[in-house]
């Protein structure tokens, strides 16, 4: 039957990620909770409160910087799923960072070297 088929026309990547979610109105609270899927226009979080529709949220988690508008909030077994409409995402934001700091003239950064750095530093010593 027609009407039974999912309505999204955007492939859903489901993940189970650790997040920080902070309202961006009213309190500015943060709490943590978990990404369980990402599309283009959409994500769905769980957690272990409701939110109203239409709370602004900023999401951050693994290397992300997500700001999206609640558009659900439906009660589960655990706790409840929250239906986010994305507005902005940005990837990378510690790359991102660290070439901020040096084109601002700042010190660079110093930190341990990534898995992803370890990786290309292999790829060029084995050419």
């Amino acid at each position: 039957m027609l009407l039974s088929m999912e309505r999204r026309r955007e492939f859903r990547f489901d993940t189970n990620q650790e997040t920080t979610v902070q309202l961006l109105t009213g309190t500015k609270e943060t709490f943590r909770a978990t990404l369980l899927n990402l599309s283009g226009k959409g994500l769905r979080l769980h957690a272990d409160r409701p939110l109203a529709s239409g709370t602004l949220l900023k999401i951050t988690g693994h290397d992300a910087l997500l700001l999206g508008e609640v558009a659900y909030s439906i009660a589960d077994q655990h706790g409840f799923a929250i239906g986010i409409h994305l507005e902005q995402a940005l990837y990378h934001v510690e790359e991102l960072s660290r070439l901020s700091e040096r084109l601002m003239g700042r010190q660079p950064d110093l930190r341990q070297p990534q898995a992803s750095d370890t990786t290309v530093h292999r790829q060029y010593q084995h050419q």
